[in-house]
């Protein structure tokens, strides 16, 4: 997304707004990954 982002295609608070929750999607699916593993 920073290249949306840097040409303008993608707004720059919208981007930055969207790359957040992306990153705190991935830390919740590497928690319950990591949480799945341990119990198998």
């Amino acid at each position: 997304m920073n290249i949306g982002i840097d040409i303008g295609y993608i707004n720059k608070d919208k981007g930055q707004e969207w790359l957040k929750e992306a990153n705190e999607i991935s830390a919740m699916l590497n928690g319950l990954i990591k949480t799945r593993r341990n119990f198998t």
